[in-house]
């Protein structure tokens, strides 16, 4: 019994290559997308303006 499909591509070609170091930026820009997005998370200096559902109410009511 073979070990190695019969259509497989030769290891360590081009294409295969080219794909590598495509999935290593695209891991990459993940990750550093996720870093960038657990710091924002720790700044926590986020706070609402104003309560949003004072703000919806009063909407509703033709206040604003």
């Amino acid at each position: 019994m073979p070990t190695v499909p019969i259509r497989s591509k030769a290891a360590g070609s081009d294409t295969d290559q080219d794909e590598v170091t495509q999935l290593s930026e695209a891991l990459r820009a993940a990750e550093r997308a996720y870093g960038a997005y657990r710091a924002e998370l720790r700044q926590g200096d986020v706070e609402p303006v104003e309560d949003w559902s004072t703000w919806y109410a009063e909407y509703l009511l033709g206040l604003r």
